[in-house]
């Protein structure tokens, strides 16, 4: 189960953190993938055995599935690193554990689209699991092509989403760890930057993954404070935009005012806030 020797196409990478029956839908759903020229690399960062003993005992015998245990658990998203570390493929696609393919097509369509292309980063659309509800999210053509003028565009609004959503061709490029609640947006701008002139991305407009939205067991749900926000915003605008960005400004302006709101109530007018500036920046 950890041979050294194969080298696939694709590496799916599965950072995972107990819940064992979510762990279990998306790896069903990875194993249903027409395409088979990939290998599965689960990093386990559980407080128990429940995702090792399940491995152990229904899913052991998958030629391309890699268990590793973290000791000493690294929480995230370093444990997201350490799967890209481990990945042996020519692409990269992170599945968190608690998200799923569509239908069995879905990463043929990923790779087909990223080799027909040559692009080396690839995102599609997906569609948002609630606990009692779903939504489409749909990126507008329009976006991406203002994103391909101005990278900086994510820095406002991640209109891309979850990481799962995302395939790309295995680089140097890693999740920062000093973010919690932006380290997707900052991985997604790094990634792109460093491609350079000629590096190419790709929008794939169908809905590709299910991405669960709205649950407690989820990281953004459970560690986001007006701390966090407050330092996270201040190390965007210390590292991307020298404290020149009247944009920014206005954030960290508001974050000032912690004290007069709560913490859900905050989080909103930050999302409704960086939306509007990500606006003004696509008029502009």
């Amino acid at each position: 189960m950890n041979s050294n020797t194969y080298h696939p196409f694709v590496s799916v990478c599965i950072p995972t953190y107990n819940n064992a029956p979510l762990f279990e839908r998306c790896l069903i759903s990875i194993l249903k993938q027409s395409f088979s020229d990939y290998e599965i690399i689960i990093t386990d960062d559980s407080t128990d055995n429940i995702i090792s003993d399940l491995i152990s005992t229904k899913y052991s015998l998958i030629p391309n599935l890699k268990y590793f245990r973290n000791s000493p658990r690294l929480g995230s998203p370093l444990n997201w690193n350490e799967g890209l570390r481990r990945a042996q493929g020519l692409y990269i696609k992170i599945m968190h554990h608690d998200d799923w393919f569509v239908s069995s097509e879905c990463l043929k369509l990923f790779v087909d689209s990223a080799v027909s292309s040559g692009a080396e980063f690839v995102f599609s659309n997906c569609i948002n699991v609630f606990p009692k509800s779903e939504k489409k999210h749909k990126i507008r053509k329009s976006v991406i092509h203002k994103w391909e003028q101005d990278l900086e565009l994510i820095l406002f609004n991640n209109f891309i989403g979850d990481p799962s959503v995302v395939l790309f061709k295995k680089g140097n490029v890693l999740f920062d760890d000093k973010f919690i609640w932006l380290v997707d947006v900052i991985f997604y701008y790094e990634y792109v930057k460093n491609l350079g002139i000629g590096g190419k991305i790709l929008h794939i407009d169908e809905y590709l993954i299910n991405v669960s939205a709205g649950h407690n067991h989820q990281i953004t749900n459970t560690k986001i404070s007006n701390e966090v926000l407050r330092f996270e915003y201040n190390l965007i605008d210390q590292r991307y935009f020298h404290k020149n960005s009247l944009l920014w400004s206005f954030i960290l302006t508001l974050l000032t005012f912690e004290n007069r709101t709560n913490n859900k109530n905050l989080k909103f007018l930050m999302k409704m806030l960086t939306k509007l500036i990500s606006k003004i920046k696509l008029w502009i």
